[in-house]
């Protein structure tokens, strides 16, 4: 069925679930705190009246109602938001900006309010990377679709996405998932109160087979079969909690499909030398094995009525290791007689990390107009550690017709090619520390002003500044809010930019910049009756002192060779714009029924890399028969442009979950079993459409791999 066809039948579903009553609303943006929530937001953690319409906060029981399984799921139902996954990792864009080989460093990830960025690599986790937390463990999500400069700091040059995970209380949950690829999910949470201090502990462990992949033109057929779990630990005393999150991800790496590559023997890419051609580069499936620790102790309280304190002391260690095999091999399409039916080699990566420091905020409410917030954050990595290790191995299958001091000297060739970058062991520390300072001052009842001034010091680069300044004015009693701003976002080199050695550069990049990216914002937002709302926001957002790698050669010879993966340097020399407007509506039904549309358009897309536009997305949720709920998400995405000049097919997806929850009278013999239990049936990508997201063009000839078809996903939930 064409996307056209399916998005038409949508639209078609969505109208006649609009019809039965009179719209009223949801809005998709900053509610206030909920009274029934399991954990009230501290002042601290609430956002300040001025921050614009590009917040938008989902909660546990809209998680719950939607079934999301991983944080990816509920990120790509997020208005203006978008992913790319290359079946190992996964990268989030913002607002048209996620290039394919950005390491995912643009977009901070929180935990509770602390970051968990990678201090190597800059790497933000994704889905992917946090499956070990149950997503009914977190009582919300607050992903920030601007700069976040001010309030994030580092690495939030897009935006944020703060996971908050729920208090302990007393009770369990016990929950079951099986699905599509052989899956099999268990997770639990138990909690305890022991007079005014509680417990809690969660878990999960799961195991998935994997999905048989194929890529067109690569004819590369692999099961990406991966497990993971995690452990959290909870304990709350009076205004004392002390967390635990432990989680870990085991995963086999798909092959790499064929890609041609050459060697000079004579190790004169300038010169005209002897060259033998390998052709077929393939990987047979490697592993991949990721362990995350974060720990933090926190003190909140109010120093008076008007003033409340956050200090938080953290412990953050991550480990990741990668094994993969290569063999070369050449074929009859080459100029050449030499039978050489393949080369063999691997490649085993450790990356290893440990931060610490503390975080202290303090916001001060002068009056209900006059709001000022302060804090500091030091932090320091003793324990920085990045080792390669590469191996070549000799093996014929035919005639040899090499000899052994010709294959010499292509071994010592290879060796010295990839030296010192593929065999490297080091060890590096640095610290950092930043100073932010924010007010929100309303000078009459129509107009308010949100200005603030972060900066970001550190062992490595230069002081970074981050300004904010923005107008907010509400003509009609707070129906509608004009918002005209200005923030910037900012990353910092990363160690593997600035302190690693680079292969053919013994010097390390110690001269690099910090990112900014400099955004303006001009939205409104209207409210039509209790809970009715539409908003429109035009943007542009300009990334400069983009860090990127770039060839240090042009010779036409080494562009498909192993020389473009080993001769870069780390520059300076590009920017990334983006121009676009996002706009939605979103509304509550006199029965029950709950609806949003969001719409999200960038100019100039097709100068572009990895921008789709439109990108449209819509949710609907139908309880029925007192016991039973629908919720049905649609999103349409224009196509991607991909490294290699290939361009993604637009395509629509729709996802579906049933949920059964029973709500029998107390006085039902079976109510005290069945009103605690709960059964949820999910439909990914309902119509099977087939869609690809742009990758780094090492992993495919095409720039493009393909995603999972039609999934499904059973749970069954008890609490006691």
């Amino acid at each position: 069925m064409p996307p056209c066809t399916q998005a038409f039948l949508a639209a078609v579903w969505l109208l006649l679930l609009m019809l039965p009553s009179n719209s009223q609303a949801q809005n998709d943006t900053i509610p206030p705190p909920k009274k029934d929530s399991l954990q009230t937001p501290s002042p601290i953690d609430t956002p300040f009246p001025g921050h614009s319409s590009s917040t938008t906060i989902i909660y546990s029981d809209e998680i719950e109602e939607r079934g999301y399984d991983h944080l990816d799921e509920l990120l790509a139902a997020v208005e203006g938001v978008y992913i790319t996954h290359d079946r190992t990792f996964t990268q989030i864009g913002m607002r048209g900006v996620s290039p394919t080989s950005d390491n995912n460093q643009r977009v901070q990830v929180l935990l509770n309010g602390l970051p968990m960025n990678n201090p190597m690599t800059g790497q933000a986790p994704s889905g992917y990377d946090l499956r070990g937390i149950n997503m009914e463990d977190i009582e919300r999500v607050v992903i920030k679709r601007s700069p976040g400069g001010i309030d994030q700091g580092n690495n939030a040059t897009l935006g944020s996405i703060n996971i908050v995970t729920k208090k302990a209380k007393q009770g369990g949950r016990l929950n079951f998932d099986t699905g599509s690829y052989g899956e099999l999910d268990g997770g639990f949470a138990l909690g305890q109160r022991i007079g005014k201090t509680t417990l809690g502990l969660t878990g999960r462990l799961a195991n998935i087979n994997g999905q048989e992949l194929y890529i067109p033109g690569d004819n590369l057929l692999e099961k990406e079969a991966v497990d993971f779990g995690g452990l959290g630990f909870q304990l709350q005393h009076s205004k004392f909690t002390f967390r635990a999150n432990y989680n870990q991800r085991d995963e086999q790496i798909a092959g790499l499909p064929n890609e041609p590559i050459l060697i000079d023997t004579d190790g004169e890419p300038d010169t005209l030398g002897t060259f033998y051609y390998f052709r077929n580069r393939t990987s047979d499936p490697g592993r991949f094995k990721d362990r995350q620790l974060y720990v933090d102790f926190g003190f909140a309280s109010p120093l008076r009525d008007n003033q409340f304190i956050d200090i938080r002391l953290f412990f953050n260690y991550q480990k990741s290791q990668t094994a993969t095999f290569f063999r070369d091999s050449e074929t009859d399409e080459l100029p050449l007689t030499l039978d050489v039916p393949y080369i063999e080699y691997s490649v085993d990566e450790e990356q290893e990390n440990l931060w610490a420091g503390i975080a202290y905020q303090h916001r001060i409410a002068f009056s209900a107009s006059h709001q000022l917030q302060f804090g500091t954050q030091l932090s320091a990595t003793p324990r920085s550690k990045f080792k390669q290790d590469a191996a070549l191995v000799r093996h014929f299958d035919g005639d040899d017709l090499i000899t052994e001091d010709f294959w010499e000297d292509v071994v010592d060739y290879f060796d010295q090619l990839r030296d010192p970058f593929e065999n490297y062991d080091e060890n590096f520390a640095y610290w950092s520390t930043n100073f932010f300072v924010q007010d929100f001052y309303q000078f009459a009842p129509f107009l308010a002003v949100d200005a603030g001034l972060r900066l970001d010091i550190n062992s490595l680069t230069d002081p970074v500044l981050a300004p904010q300044l923005a107008l907010i004015i509400t003509p009609f009693q707070e129906r509608t809010t004009l918002r005209l701003g200005y923030q910037r976002g900012y990353r910092l080199p990363t160690l593997e930019e600035t302190a690693i050695v680079q292969t053919d550069n013994a010097l390390p990049n110690d001269d690099l910049k910090a990112e900014t990216n400099d955004s303006y914002e001009l939205g409104i937002q209207q409210r039509i009756g209790d809970n009715t709302e539409i908003h429109l926001t035009a943007y542009h957002q300009e990334i400069q002192n983009l860090i990127a790698g770039s060839s240090m050669t042009n010779d036409p010879r080494t562009q498909n060779s192993i020389l473009q993966n080993t001769a870069l340097q780390n520059a300076q020399d590009s920017t990334i714009s983006s121009t676009g407007i996002e706009g939605g509506l979103g509304f509550k039904l006199k029965n029950g029924i709950k609806t949003y549309f969001n719409y999200n358009f960038q100019f100039n897309r097709k100068e572009k890399l990895n921008m789709p536009s439109p990108l449209c997305k819509f949710g609907v949720s139908l309880p029925f028969l007192t016991h039973f709920s629908l919720y049905t998400e649609g999103q349409y995405e224009g196509s991607r442009r991909s490294a290699t000049g290939n361009s993604t097919l637009s395509f629509f997806l729709l996802n579906a979950n049933l949920r059964v929850q029973p709500k029998l009278a107390e006085s039902h013999p079976l109510a005290k079993w069945l009103n605690r239990a709960s059964f949820a049936f999910r439909v990914f990508n309902l119509f099977d459409q087939f869609y690809q997201h742009p990758v780094d063009p090492r992993q495919t000839s095409q720039g493009l791999i393909p995603q999972n078809g039609r999934a499904w996903q059973g749970q069954l939930t008890f609490l006691f």
